[in-house]
């Protein structure tokens, strides 16, 4: 009888699979799993955990309010006790991060509005296209801190658009464990003990403006703001269009809030002026895709929002306390139109 082809010992692929593949498979399984699901340092204190923090204010917050809904522009770009002042409306900030995604932070919204609540929209300009499901390490991220978040608004269209991105997160987490192991290691003849050191990222409380408690009691971050710029480190390109998947997230999030009788309004991040002047007709072909095809009304145009390039700390989305100083009155003075219609 054929046995088919042998491996270099004799044994038949077949006899070597057969018993072999479903352990084989289970521990490769077991193995990424793991990579994936085991918690960042001391997540409890991380920036991804005001998450938290945030969903206890906006559900004990008092009817009615004005909810802001976007990524780390809104987090580092906000002075909700101004925007309170002038609206006479409390003001909870949700912005964290655009890596969580328009589905997600509109979905993570939904159950605390109430009837007479406004919900504005300001997502960074990428939120338009190509990220309306958001980004699989942000969304691992919750599930360290918040699983509950997570699992109500996990769907499969999500985990399939997270697919390409799982080869380099697990080789960016093998570094960081290496890193971390290296670290260990080295304090441990050093001074007889394991202790790692902290790598500035999203979620590391050692880095001041990236911490849990570099929020204020509205949402905003404030641990920046007495700090020295260490410039902006990252570019920019807004698209022409928004992508179907945005379209379709933002006009039935428009829906459900009329349903309820909660207002909404997108509004377009501030970006640095040099920035925005090399994609200035894409963020006009934008606004105007927007007001065609969103049912959300936007209470200005993208170069409203457009401040000078010393206004950003670090990226092109967060602001300074100049910076801060200088969008506040036209956000406040835009709504307010709005709201008066």
């Amino acid at each position: 009888m054929n046995r088919g082809p042998t491996t270099s010992i004799g044994v038949s692929v077949g006899e070597l699979s057969s018993p072999c593949l479903p352990i084989a498979t289970a521990i490769f399984a077991t193995v990424i799993a793991f990579l994936i699901l085991l918690p960042p340092h001391h997540p409890k204190d991380g920036y991804m955990a005001s998450i938290i923090d945030k969903h206890h204010l906006i559900d004990s917050e008092k009817q009615p309010k004005i909810v802001l809904v976007g990524g780390s522009n809104l987090a580092f770009g906000t002075d909700s006790n101004f925007l309170e002042i002038r609206t006479r409306t409390p003001v909870v900030n949700m912005g964290i991060h655009a890596g969580l995604g328009l589905k997600f932070m509109l979905d993570e919204v939904k159950a605390s509005l109430k009837q007479g609540d406004v919900v504005l929209i300001v997502p960074e300009f990428e939120q338009f296209n190509g990220m309306a499901q958001g980004r699989l390490l942000q969304h691992l991220q919750v599930l360290a801190v918040a699983p509950s978040l997570l699992s109500e608004s996990a769907n499969f269209d999500r985990a399939l658009a997270f697919a390409p991105e799982l080869p380099g997160y697990l080789k960016r987490k093998l570094i960081l464990y290496k890193t971390q192991l290296g670290s260990c290691i080295k304090n441990t003849v050093r001074r007889g003990k394991c202790k790692h050191e902290h790598l500035q990222t999203f979620n590391n409380p050692a880095f001041p403006p990236y911490s849990r408690n570099a929020f204020n009691a509205k949402g905003d971050v404030i641990a920046h703001l007495k700090m020295s710029p260490p410039g902006i480190a990252d570019g920019l390109t807004i698209p022409n269009r928004a992508d179907e998947k945005s379209v379709e997230i933002l006009n039935s999030f428009h829906h459900y809030c009329l349903s309820k009788g909660v207002k909404t309004f997108i509004c377009y991040a501030s970006v640095p002026k040099s920035y925005f002047e090399k994609n200035a007709e894409s963020a006009q072909q934008l606004a105007l895709y927007v007001k065609k095809n969103i049912a959300i009304p936007a209470i200005a145009s993208p170069r409203r929002y457009v401040l000078p390039d010393d206004c950003f700390f670090d990226t092109c989305y967060h602001l300074t306390k100049k910076g801060i100083s200088y969008r506040m009155p036209l956000l406040a003075e835009d709504l307010g139109k709005a709201l008066a219609y």
